[in-house]
Protein backbone atom coordinates (compact mmCIF):
# COMPACT_ATOMS: atom_id res chain seq x y z
CA UNK A 1 0.00 0.00 0.00
CA UNK A 2 2.16 3.07 -1.24
CA UNK A 3 -0.11 5.44 -0.13
CA UNK A 4 -0.04 4.67 3.59
CA UNK A 5 3.94 4.48 3.20
CA UNK A 6 4.08 1.08 4.84
CA UNK A 7 5.22 -0.78 1.85
CA UNK A 8 7.77 -3.65 2.46
CA UNK A 9 10.22 -1.62 0.66
CA UNK A 10 9.67 1.32 3.09
CA UNK A 11 9.39 -0.63 6.26
CA UNK A 12 12.85 -2.47 5.54
CA UNK A 13 14.66 1.21 4.92
CA UNK A 14 13.33 2.36 8.27
CA UNK A 15 14.44 -0.95 9.75
CA UNK A 16 17.66 -0.68 8.22
CA UNK A 17 17.91 3.42 9.22
CA UNK A 18 17.05 2.79 12.98
CA UNK A 19 19.48 -0.05 13.27
CA UNK A 20 22.41 2.16 11.44
CA UNK A 21 21.65 5.05 14.07
CA UNK A 22 21.18 2.01 16.60
CA UNK A 23 24.78 1.38 16.14
CA UNK A 24 25.93 4.59 16.18
CA UNK A 25 24.65 5.37 19.34
CA UNK A 26 26.55 2.50 20.85
CA UNK A 27 29.28 2.93 19.50
CA UNK A 28 29.15 6.65 20.88
CA UNK A 29 28.59 5.21 24.25
CA UNK A 30 31.19 2.85 24.18
CA UNK A 31 33.90 5.17 23.14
Amino acid sequence: DARGGTSPTRVAEQLVTVRDTADRLRARLHG
